[in-house]
């Protein structure tokens, strides 16, 4: 909850509810926080079919599945059946055929370049198959970042490792580890971790591009390669469970644990960082699932789970879990179902389809691979009610609470009504809860001045609700006390739902009756919460009075608020050309909104320094979206172009009195070249930049003079590659800004680096995103300019081109031919 601390004009303040712990609930209510929408609705209603099956039986069927792969273009990986090679299909057909007995269809099996790196030339270079040492079994399989496989393999006694692939470059290394590796991940930063069942550890780095040649005759360094792929560090994992599954996001890792005693299985999570010792965080999975096999990550905090499905059941939906930031977890009532019926392949569906990709879960359907979607057609409650944890304290006693104003969406056939109850003691809070009138939708966007709201009128049933809160009987009303509770109950037609995007609740009340009325008109009996008769006099008076304030300070506070319109950053898109006009200068009205109001914030000072350089910087870098501070267009002013080194033999330029040279003739360099003055006549460029006073004679006064004629009263305009669509913005800045006795020319250049720009100029050369290298080209490409052969990051690179639809494993040409 945030509390307002400003007050309107009548010294009113607000309780702001718009984010998930806001609308925080203990009980099981059927009204939850959206997290994609940022709402507060009725539960989902697709409650997940779940098979049962036999835990024993999920258990052997997870110690015996195999793991499977997927690259970028769609080819599968997997290992042999005594897993101890790493095989490929092009596809989904393919796999296929290598199954049939009947086809004799053989994978290829993936190779990369082995430990010893590459030879010393092209004759040496062979590539060796990825497969396991003879005493030892690959555990699992991984594939992520830019196209690295971490197999993980062990003997079961002494000797673990992981051995790592990178599939573009076609190295493999091996990496020893310290504990018996169960499961593998790779992350998006190329990082490697490896898990047990009592330790996590983490391997980064890789191999140099070629194998370094260290030479006696020269200085070597002392680590080769200090990036070298090796082991960073471990810790360890809580003790007495067994490790199931581990997957990755962008910032977490998970792990799928499960006790050793009790069965229980739970979710541990740590931030996917490098930092070794990070506590973990757990959440129980709910009970009632059944065992879970395998997770993956659909969002940020929710999971999707693999549960093993008999081969009787035609119930095939997988359930998701949500990780809450209390420390529970709650299986969401949204159907995600699988493809295709009954098992695989005669195998029951135990592990999630691995890929790069760690923003989508895919799992393997009879007719290949597919991403794991939620039904897209919703589903809700029709019912529900929350009673919210926040209780709303407004900090002195007896204040009289005013009204509830909602952005909300409540469309046809739904309903949402809010109940409250006030009281001053916060350890007797009572049950007199008070059921209010139903939300009036009102016209404007936002009650606050200059606020669009979360849910804009462009929905038919979204905007801006109100509730003047009163109780319902009595002779007087108000709602009073200093603490304020809500219960929300929302109705819906089972497709839609209401929605509370956010709620602000105001105190205390400005009674115009009490302050603008005769005492003859007053309230002056108290609240009785067991008065059951009919309002007074002053109590209707008092509410009526209010529902005109509801209607009137909206409008004051746009006027109170009104100086906004006088900042470009707040004035209203409507009211923007008036105020431009004001100032005199109006930017192009084909600007968009936010340019035009940087430019008006500016305008102030750019008349002030209209014609100089500095201004015109600024108006370009306006006009441009930046382009000038992020170097893509930059303004040089003619004169620092001069030539300011320079070797002078033969010209005295002694001058005690001179701050530059101080009574010494040391030459600017000794580069023999243009820079080289060897006579009096070709000193005067030196004596212009320098020393002009020192020029005598009146054809040295004349190449001064001629010196800063070339130079002065000139700018010229670079115009990088990228911002060559700027070029009639920069035209019309020039137009406007720079004055009528300076010489302009703009410069069109693909030449992002020059060699000693910065300290000539003082400016920063542009630095850019380097462009994707087009396909080699014979006869056209440049080599190391446009043109880069490397590996697709395939399992098999030499079939990423082929037509995989109506692919033949006979016609495939090997990659050795």
């Amino acid at each position: 909850m945030t509390t307002n601390s400003t007050t309107d004009s009548y010294g009113t303040r607000f309780c702001l509810l718009s984010r998930a712990e806001d609308f925080r609930t203990d009980a099981a209510d059927h009204c939850v926080w959206d997290e994609q929408r940022q709402v507060f609705r009725l539960m989902e209603n697709q409650r997940p079919r779940l098979a049962q099956a036999d835990a024993s039986e999920a258990q052997s069927a997870w110690s015996s599945a195999s793991a499977m792969v997927m690259d970028s273009y769609g080819q599968l990986g997997f290992l042999s059946d005594d897993r101890k090679q790493l095989h490929y299909a092009l596809n989904w057909a393919h796999y296929q055929r290598f199954l049939d007995a009947d086809v004799q269809a053989v994978a290829g099996q993936v190779t990369a370049s082995s430990e010893q790196g590459v030879g010393g030339d092209a004759s040496e270079l062979s590539l060796d198959p990825v497969d396991a040492p003879d005493d030892t079994q690959f555990r699992d399989l991984a594939i992520g970042g830019d196209g690295r496989v971490a197999l993980p393999f062990s003997n079961g006694i002494d000797r673990h490792a992981v051995c790592v692939v990178h599939l573009s470059r076609r190295w493999q290394r091996t990496v020893d580890l310290p504990f018996v590796p169960v499961r593998a991940a790779v992350d998006d930063l190329n990082r490697i971790w490896v898990a047990g069942d009592n330790r996590l550890a983490l391997c980064t780095g890789e191999p140099l591009p070629q194998d370094y040649q260290a030479q006696s005759s020269r200085f070597e360094p002392v680590d080769v390669n200090p990036n070298r792929l090796a082991l960073r560090w471990q810790q360890p994992l809580p003790a007495n469970r067994t490790l199931m599954a581990l997957c990755c996001d962008q910032r977490h890792l998970y792990l799928l644990m499960q006790h050793n005693g009790t069965g229980v299985q739970e979710i541990w999570q740590r931030p996917l960082n490098a930092e070794s010792g990070q506590v973990l965080e757990s959440w129980l999975v709910p009970a009632e699932l059944p065992l879970v096999v395998d997770i993956g990550v659909l969002s940020d905090a929710t999971l999707a789970l693999m549960i093993v499905v008999p081969d009787d059941s035609d119930l095939l939906d997988q359930p998701a879990l949500q990780l809450n930031a209390d420390g529970t977890s709650t299986v969401l009532a949204r159907r995600y179902p699988l493809d295709g019926h009954g098992p695989l392949d005669g195998q029951p569906r135990v592990r999630f389809l691995g890929q790069a990709d760690v923003s989508k879960v895919w799992y393997l359907s009879g007719t290949g691979p597919r991403q794991l979607v939620p039904l897209p057609q919703a589903r809700f409650l029709s019912e529900g009610h929350a009673i919210l944890n926040q209780t709303l304290d407004s900090g002195d006693y007896d204040i009289v609470w005013h009204r509830i104003y909602l952005d909300a969406s409540i469309p046809p056939g739904c309903s949402l009504n809010i109940q409250v109850k006030a009281f001053d003691d916060y350890d007797h809070e009572g049950r007199d809860w008070q059921p209010q009138a139903a939300p009036i939708r009102l016209s404007l966007h936002s009650e606050l001045p200059f606020y669009s709201g979360r849910l804009t009128s462009s929905v038919d049933h979204g905007g801006l609700y109100e509730i003047l809160l009163q109780r319902q009987s009595g002779a007087v009303r108000e709602i009073r006390g200093r603490y304020l509770k809500l219960r929300i109950e929302m109705t819906g037609d089972g497709r839609h739902s209401p929605a509370i995007a956010e709620m602000r609740v105001y105190y205390p009340r400005f009674s115009w009756q009490q302050n603008y009325l005769p005492a003859l008109f007053h309230q002056y009996q108290s609240v009785d919460i067991e008065d059951e008769s009919a309002a007074n006099g002053a109590d209707l008076r008092e509410r009526l009075l209010a529902s005109f304030e509801g209607l009137m300070t909206p409008v004051e506070e746009r006027i109170v608020n009104a100086e906004c319109w006088l900042y470009p950053d707040a004035v209203p898109a409507q009211q923007f050309p008036q105020l431009a006009g004001l100032l005199g200068t109006p930017p192009p009205s084909y600007w968009p909104l936010q340019r035009q109001r940087r430019w008006l914030a500016a305008t102030g000072w750019l008349q002030a320094n209209k014609g100089t350089a500095a201004g015109l910087a600024v108006a370009l870098d306006i006009a441009t979206d930046g382009a000038v501070g992020l170097g893509q267009i930059v303004p040089v002013e003619n004169y620092r172009l001069r030539r300011t080194l320079a070797t002078i033999i033969g010209v005295s330029l002694d001058d005690e009195a001179h701050p530059l040279t101080l009574g010494t003739s040391l030459s600017g360099n000794s580069i023999v070249g243009q820079s080289l003055i060897l006579t009096d006549e070709d000193a005067a460029d030196f004596l212009a930049l320098f020393a002009p006073e020192l020029a005598e004679t009146e054809d040295q006064q004349q190449a001064v003079q001629g010196l800063f004629d070339r130079y002065a009263h000139r700018i010229s305009i670079v115009i990088h590659e990228h911002a060559r669509p700027w070029r009639k913005a920069v035209e019309q800045i020039i137009e406007q800004m720079v004055p009528g006795s300076v010489h302009s020319v703009i410069l069109e250049t693909d030449r992002p680096f020059v060699l000693g720009l910065s300290p000539l100029l003082g400016i920063d050369t542009y630095l850019q995103q380097a462009e994707a290298f087009r396909n080699i080209v014979l006869n056209d490409t440049w080599l190391g300019r446009e043109g880069l052969i490397h590996n697709p990051a395939a399992l098999s690179p030499a079939d990423v081109h082929q037509n995989q639809t109506n692919y033949h494993p006979e016609d495939r040409r090997s990659s050795d031919e």
